[in-house]
């Protein structure tokens, strides 16, 4: 018996794709492509760009996990291409990403989003390093607090619906206004957003991580050979929680987001 040709083979091999895996082909291509454009477009010609996409190690999000003793945590900022939890919020939402189980944009899900009681208590906000961007967040992330603050006064005190805490990981910036040329553009005009956080009723604690101590997943690791990128910059860690959550843990020495 003859053996078709190889052209023929492949071609069959195409037209018995069903109709879900082509639209899947499809979504892909899309998110390829949308997320390149986003990152200046340099990022399937030659990897430029994936930093802006970065994200924080698997090993952050099992140190949340065990002492929020919950899987469930909500990612703020991510994307299907560096997401690692199940849930998230991601900037296409909307057209693009809920196929692949974004939850929403961060700036327009409702507020009790992030209270869920299918999901854990403490979340994580990694947004992209823009200066007007992270200033939004701080004053969202402020409003999911505060809502989070009066749901408890409304309840009994012993009710947990109160309960939210949120990890926040940025460039590390200056808690004061003056600015210098050690410091990165980017820190610089960053710093407005940095003091909101430091000095809001929910800041609770502050740990810094050293330049070239530290990295991040690569936002091009679909791309590249490897998925990590060492840290040029100092990282800061910035945890805001609301009332209820902090004199839960003040109750219970075992489960503390301070130990962090």
């Amino acid at each position: 018996q003859d053996v078709p040709p190889a052209k023929t083979t492949l071609r069959k091999s195409l037209n018995e794709n069903t109709a879900s895996t082509k639209i899947f082909h499809h979504l892909i291509f899309c998110i390829l492509v949308r997320y390149s454009a986003l990152s200046g477009g340099q990022q399937l010609l030659d990897l430029r760009g994936g930093g802006m996409q970065g994200a924080i190690h698997s090993q952050v999000f099992d140190c949340l996990s065990n002492f929020c003793q919950s899987d469930s945590i909500i990612e703020c900022f991510a994307s299907p291409l560096n997401v690692y939890n199940r849930e998230y919020c991601s900037i296409f939402h909307a057209d693009l990403d809920y196929h692949f189980g974004s939850s929403g944009d961060f700036f327009t899900v409702p507020l009790g989003h992030f209270q869920q009681k299918n999901c854990s208590n403490v979340h994580e906000a990694n947004p992209p390093f823009s200066p007007s961007l992270m200033k939004l967040m701080v004053e969202r992330l402020v409003e999911h607090l505060e809502y989070a603050d009066n749901q408890y006064d409304r309840n009994d005190s012993s009710s947990d619906d109160g309960l939210l805490t949120f990890v926040i990981v940025v460039p590390t910036c200056k808690s004061n206004k003056d600015s210098d040329d050690s410091t990165s553009t980017v820190q610089n005009y960053a710093s407005e957003s940095f003091r909101q956080m430091l000095t809001c009723p929910y800041f609770l604690k502050h740990i810094t991580l050293k330049a070239r101590e530290h990295g991040y997943v690569e936002g091009s690791q679909h791309l590249r050979k490897t998925r990590y990128k060492e840290s040029q910059y100092s990282t800061s860690v910035v945890v805001l929680q609301s009332r209820r959550a902090r004199e839960k843990e003040e109750g219970n020495p075992q489960f503390t987001i301070n130990q962090f």
